[in-house]
Formats: C-alpha cells, sequence, structure tokens
C-alpha cells in the first residue's frame, strides 16, 4: 500500500512532506540496548507498523540492565541523520533497578510522538523476616507463580510464633507495610510493625495455624512497586470444642461439656451418662453446630434423629438400651471452624441385652404362627412367642406367601440362644433349625421349585432377586430341568449372567454355588437361549441360537461372528460360492454346507418369510476357496476390471447382481455378504448373474428325443457353463438346475 500522509510542521517556517514508504529507526545508546550506538543505518533497530494505523514500535523482550542505566535515543528517517529526526531533542531515561525488561518505543508517524515504555520482568518473589533472621538468600519462603499471570502465592504452616514480621522481595528488592499498593487480610490480622515498617501477622488472634499469602504485581518499570497483598487463613486453628443442650439448659458458657483433643489428631472425644432423651449441638470456636451442619452421623439406627429444631437428639437407654456414651467429633481442616465435623456416638455402658432379627417364611398356610427358641432366658415356653401380627407378603416363583418377622434378646453375660421352631400354636411345627441372626427360614414350600436370576433385566425382570422371579425352570421328568428365552434382542458384545436359583425351602440355594454362568454374544440379532439344568451333577449349560430372517423369496445374504451349526436346521441352510464353466461364461455355483464359521460370508436359502435359528457351536467348515465376503455395513467398491463384486436383491428375480458403481454405507447390510470374484460372470437378461446350486437334480423322464419339447426354446448349459443346442442323454444346467436328460 502506497499512501502520502502530508503533515503540517512548523519547524523553522518550513513544510516537510512525509511518505508513507518512510523508514523509522531507532538510534541510540547505550550499545548494550540497542546492539549499535546512534547508527540510524542499523536495520536490526527498524521498527514496524504491523496494524497499519501510523504507530509503529520497536521492541527487545527480557533485556538485562544494570542498575542507574541512562538511556537516550532518536528515531531517524530513511537511515540517514540528513532527513528529520525525532523527537527534536534526545529521548531520555534512566532505568534505576538492575534487572530484566521488556522495552517499548513507539512512534507515531503523523505526530511525531515518541514513548518509551520499560517493564520489569519479575524473576524472583519471596517472603524474609523473623522466621528466617531475615536473610534474603537462605530460608527464605519463595512465591509461585500463578500461570501466566501477575499473582503469585504461598502456603505457610510454619508460623506458630505470636507476631511473625516479614517483607516482600521482588528481584531482590524489599518492600514493607507502606511499600505495597494495598493489603486485604481480616480486621487486626496485619499491622504495620513500627520503624522498619514490616508486616506484622498477629497470629495469636487469628484462630488459624496456617495462612496463604497472595501477591499481585501491576507490571510497570519498578520491580519493588504497584504490589498488593492478601493474606487468608488456609487451616483454622480449634481452640475449643464442647456440647450445649437440654442438659445444661443450652449455655455455652457454663456447665458444658469439654471435648477432649485425642493425641496429635483432629479428633476430640468426651463420655457422657445421658440415661434419658438428650437434644444437644455441637460449639467449636463457639460457632455453634447442628445435625445439619455436620458432615456425617455415624450411630446405630435410629440412636440419633433431628429435633424440630435441628439440633440431634439421642434416643434414651429404653431404645438404645445403653446407660452411657462415647461422642467422638473428627474434623477435617480447612478454613472454617464450623465445617467439616464427623460426629460418632457409640455405647459405652450396655443395657443387659441386644436384640435380633429373624423372618420366617410359611408355605402350609398355618392361621397363627409361634417362634420358640432355646436355650433362652426369657422363660418363654412352648409354642414360643406369637408373631401373627408382624404378617406381610411376599412373591416366591410367581406365588405369594405370608412373611413373619420375630426379634429376639441375647442378654449380656448370659446364654446366647442357638435354635428356633416356628409352629402353628398346636401340633403341627417345622424343623429344629440353627439360630441364626438375620437369615430367612422357609418352611412347607414346594420341594425342587428352581428359579432364573441374572444380570440383565431385559433377560431377567427380576434382576438378581429369586423371590420375585417369575421364570420357573420347567421338570422334564427325567431329574432334569430347562427353560427357554425366546426373542431376546441384544446388541454386539452384549454380555449377562445369571444362576438357577432353589427357592423352595429354608434357604436359597444357588447353581452354581461360587461363580455366575456367563455368556457374550457378538452380532446385534434377535436370539433363542435354551438353559439345561442338573440338581444331581449339579450342572448348568445354556445353548444359543441365532435367528436369521429368510426374505419372500426364499433367500438372505448373510455372515455373523459367531460361529453356528446348521445341521439341525430345517427350514434353511447355508451356501458357499465358487465358480464354473468356462471363460466368459462363469456361473456361481453354491454349494451347502451344514456349518458357517465366523466372519465368513453365505448365501442361506430356505422357506419364504421363515426365521432359520442356527446353534451357536465351536464347529467350522472346511470349504475351499468361498468367494462370498462378509459386510459389516460399511461400504462396497463398485467393479472394476479384475476386480468384481456382486450384491443380492430378491428383485426383480433373486439372486446377486454386478455392483457398478460404489454402494455407500448405510445402505450395506451388516451382517450380510457379497459376491466376489476376479472373473466377471455371465448375467442373464434380467442382468442377474448364473447361479447353479449343486444339490437340485431334477429327472425327466418323458424326454426322449435330442431336442424334446420339454427344453425347446430353452437355454440349456452342461456342467461347464458351455451352451448346448442340442443336447443329448446326460446332465444338463437348465433354468439355474441340474436337469438328467433321458
Amino acid at each position: 500500500m502506497k499512501k502520502i500522509i502530508f503533515t503540517l510542521l512548523v519547524l523553522f517556517g518550513a513544510i516537510a512532506q512525509v511518505s508513507a514508504d518512510d523508514t523509522w529507526t531507532v538510534a541510540g545508546a547505550p550499545a548494550s540496548l540497542f546492539g549499535s550506538e546512534w547508527a540510524p543505518t542499523d536495520t536490526n533497530n527498524d521498527m514496524t507498523d504491523t496494524d497499519e494505523d501510523g504507530i509503529y514500535t520497536w521492541e527487545k523482550k527480557n533485556v538485562s540492565i544494570a542498575a542507574s542505566t541512562n538511556i537516550e535515543f532518536k528515531v531517524a528517517t530513511n537511515h540517514s541523520w540528513d532527513n528529520p529526526s525525532y523527537p527534536g531533542g534526545n529521548y531520555q531515561a534512566t532505568i534505576s533497578n538492575a534487572g530484566n525488561y521488556d522495552i517499548t518505543i513507539t512512534f507515531n508517524s503523523s505526530s511525531h510522538e515518541v514513548n518509551f515504555t520499560a517493564t520489569a520482568i519479575i524473576g524472583t518473589v519471596k517472603l524474609a523476616g523473623s522466621f528466617n533472621d531475615w536473610s534474603g538468600t537462605q530460608d527464605y519462603i519463595e512465591l509461585s507463580k500463578v500461570n501466566d499471570t501477575n499473582v503469585y502465592t504461598c502456603d505457610i504452616d510454619t508460623w506458630t510464633a505470636d507476631n511473625v514480621e516479614f517483607k516482600l522481595i521482588a528481584n531482590d528488592l524489599w518492600m514493607g507495610y507502606t511499600d505495597v499498593t494495598s493489603i486485604d487480610a481480616p480486621d487486626g490480622w496485619v499491622v504495620d510493625s513500627g520503624e522498619y515498617h514490616n508486616f506484622k501477622l498477629k497470629h495469636s488472634t487469628t484462630n488459624y495455624k496456617s495462612y496463604t499469602i497472595t501477591a499481585t504485581w501491576d507490571p510497570n518499570k519498578d520491580a519493588n512497586q504497584k504490589w498488593d497483598i492478601k493474606i487468608e487463613g488456609k487451616e483454622v486453628k480449634i481452640n475449643t470444642v464442647k456440647l450445649a443442650g437440654s442438659f445444661n439448659s443450652w449455655s455455652g458458657t457454663t456447665d458444658y461439656i469439654t471435648l477432649s483433643k485425642v493425641g496429635d489428631t483432629n479428633s476430640y472425644t468426651c463420655d457422657v451418662d445421658w440415661s434419658n432423651q438428650t437434644d444437644f449441638k455441637l460449639i467449636a470456636n463457639d460457632l455453634w453446630m447442628g445435625y445439619d451442619d455436620v458432615t456425617s452421623i455415624t450411630a446405630p439406627d435410629g440412636w440419633v434423629v433431628k429435633d424440630s429444631y435441628g439440633n440431634f437428639q439421642l434416643k434414651g437407654r429404653s431404645f438404645t438400651h445403653y446407660l452411657s456414651y462415647t461422642i467422638t467429633a473428627t474434623w477435617t481442616p480447612n478454613k472454617y471452624a464450623n465445617q467439616g465435623w464427623a460426629i460418632s456416638i457409640v455405647g459405652k455402658e450396655a443395657q443387659p441385652y441386644t436384640t435380633n432379627t429373624v423372618t420366617y417364611v410359611d408355605g402350609n398356610g398355618w392361621e397363627n404362627v409361634y417362634a420358640y427358641i432355646y436355650p433362652n432366658t426369657d422363660y418363654v415356653a412352648w409354642h414360643g412367642t406369637d408373631i401373627t401380627s408382624t404378617k406381610s407378603t411376599t412373591t416366591i416363583g410367581g406365588n405369594s406367601y405370608n412373611v413373619y418377622t420375630f426379634n429376639y434378646n441375647v442378654y449380656e453375660g448370659g446364654t446366647a440362644p442357638t435354635n428356633i421352631i416356628f409352629n402353628d400354636g398346636g401340633s403341627t411345627q417345622s424343623p429344629d433349625y440353627e439360630l441364626v441372626a438375620g437369615k430367612q427360614y422357609r418352611y412347607g414350600l414346594p420341594a425342587g421349585k428352581y428359579v432364573l436370576v441374572g444380570s440383565n433385566n431385559t433377560i431377567f425382570p427380576s434382576g438378581w432377586t429369586a423371590e420375585n422371579s417369575t421364570q420357573e425352570l420347567t421338570d422334564n421328568g427325567d431329574g432334569t430341568y430347562s427353560y427357554t428365552l425366546s426373542n431376546i434382542d441384544l446388541n454386539a458384545n452384549d454380555l449377562f449372567e445369571f444362576k438357577v436359583v432353589d427357592i423352595a425351602n429354608s434357604v436359597l440355594v444357588y447353581y452354581p454355588s461360587a461363580d455366575n454362568v456367563s455368556y457374550k454374544v457378538y452380532d446385534k440379532a434377535t436370539y433363542d437361549f435354551d438353559i439345561a439344568f442338573n440338581p444331581t451333577t449339579p450342572s448348568v449349560d445354556i445353548t444359543g441360537k441365532r435367528h436369521v430372517a429368510i426374505d419372500a423369496a426364499g433367500f438372505t445374504s448373510f455372515s455373523s461372528a459367531h460361529y453356528l451349526d446348521w445341521s439341525t436346521v430345517e427350514n434353511a441352510a447355508p451356501y458357499m460360492a465358487t465358480l464354473t464353466g468356462e471363460a466368459g461364461n462363469k456361473k456361481a455355483l453354491l454349494s451347502k454346507v451344514t456349518a458357517t464359521n465366523a466372519g465368513q460370508g453365505a448365501l442361506i436359502k430356505g422357506t419364504p418369510n421363515a426365521i432359520a435359528k442356527p446353534v451357536i457351536a465351536s464347529v467350522t467348515n472346511t470349504f475351499v476357496g468361498n468367494l462370498f465376503v462378509a459386510t459389516d455395513g460399511t461400504a462396497i467398491s463398485g467393479s472394476t476390471d479384475g476386480s468384481y463384486n456382486y450384491v443380492y436383491s430378491a428383485a426383480p428375480n433373486p439372486g446377486f447382481y454386478k455392483l457398478t458403481s460404489n454402494l455407500a454405507e448405510g445402505k450395506v447390510k451388516a451382517n450380510g455378504a457379497y459376491l466376489h470374484t476376479t472373473e466377471p460372470l455371465a448375467e442373464e437378461a434380467t442382468s442377474r448373474v448364473s447361479w447353479i446350486f449343486d444339490d437340485e437334480v431334477t429327472g425327466i423322464n418323458q424326454i426322449e428325443n435330442t431336442q424334446p419339447a420339454t427344453v425347446k426354446n430353452t437355454v440349456v448349459y452342461n456342467l461347464n457353463g458351455q451352451r448346448v443346442m442340442n443336447p443329448a442323454k446326460g446332465l444338463y444346467i437348465v433354468n439355474g438346475k441340474k436337469v438328467i436328460i433321458k
């Protein structure tokens, strides 16, 4: 861009003309800054106008400059002192403090205004003071730079003296209380020490044991100017921890309970002998905390609740069965004394018993149910305790049963009960069971009732809850059981786990007893699964069947990530492809197999619109030279010379048709197959390639002459794929089928 800018300058009455093509160069001293002294021809000092706004800039980064350095310079025009230079006198600046600086000189080509900026580069920022004998070279505290900012910070947890004095040091320049721009700290924390104007942190009044100090610099020429200091408490110092509540009329100053610090930890503890219900709050550093103010409460179920005022409410001995307690408050150190507390309450002096619970599922239809335990110290005689009123219901194996709950006491120092018998209050009773707290007992349920449970709720609606399972195995009458999971839609690589469960009586029995049965599918498809169970062995087996849909024409192209056994499938069979016939008249010869390998393409021929269900099994076929290629939904290339691809279509006639252009992703069938050859195949009038099924042989007994009426005007081929005009006796291909002419 060329543009002439005329600036009227009244200099000795002359009018100077300035061109946009002029070059502006900084020339001056010292050479340590400019690389030369007063050299307008030094092109290294040419100024640039990157924004094309007429403001030219010269910059030098990270320059080391000695203390009290004087800098003088001018901006010369077109590398010569013969042309105007600016300003009229030399521009002069002084760097007072030694250090590294970023230097910037700007020149306005219109107004000829010259500006000089020196910005100090901060090397180190540290603290020194009474904590390290005021040494700036050892045992000082260094502040870390916060990312790419002018903020420096440090954490301090070693200042335990009452009053700590310190100064801030940047690039070895010391700064005290009166040298910084601002000080941000809670009232009374930091004061001026007086004569030497140090910062004085009054540690004894802060209630903190550690601090975060942040120094923020407003960049300028001097490293010891324009600093802002901020001091925050990092970890509060806990002075007192106590309880106040209904036991002392809620006084935080008299008759409260003090919690004692546990060693060198953040836990505080006390013992209380509250035999009756008591409401209370926790107090730390005179800050009160209720039920919702603590991080967690650990206590036996129901012991501690929140009252209507948000206090802790500890239930009395009639509920807890304890006469005294140990209360522990554990603090996670942070900035606030009333945050991060966890409360634990444990019984110290116990009542003489504890209560355990068992449940009983009745399969007998008893009107009344009693539980009798022995030995017992409650002296409850036979028939035991009536638990009829505790009745609820549950579903097991699709049937509804009554469930009863029994609570019993185990007394401290006494003989614990070891056995339990359930009965109807008359002459009918259960077996004598070992008493186990928390156990569910069952009696009278149908024997040998097996159900399925598992990890996939689509397959096993009850999940792992055997009591809710409706998938009951069928008794085969020979001591084995079976169940079929039908029409299960799964994604590729889905894995599920399951067990068979005997839900008959007393306790659930799982098969297998340890590991689950696992099964993984590799295709996104619909499946059937036959589950066989032998409780005598015991063993659990699963057989998968993959659904394969046959189209209305009776075919489908197919591939799978599974090895599939088709030998027992009656409505369909797979075929592999090879070529037959002479060059120029090649046909697809389709050979029937009884298994398909994982990743192997095939054509499936079967009953139109049927669903074939081959078995997932470790079987393989050894067919050699199969020309079918499995598809996964990605694009298929169009045919080219020496590489021919044929895709299956049911229309206009079922068969394979040459792919003349690429078949895009989204139009390619996943788990399908296409035919790939290196030789072109003969095509019929419909453009369908000729194919031959080697298992289709038809005898035609009524043909007696060399050109029978049955095949007149019909194209006939021999087994080499050559057209025969006058077929004699023998085996030929007619309309895609093998025909014997007699």
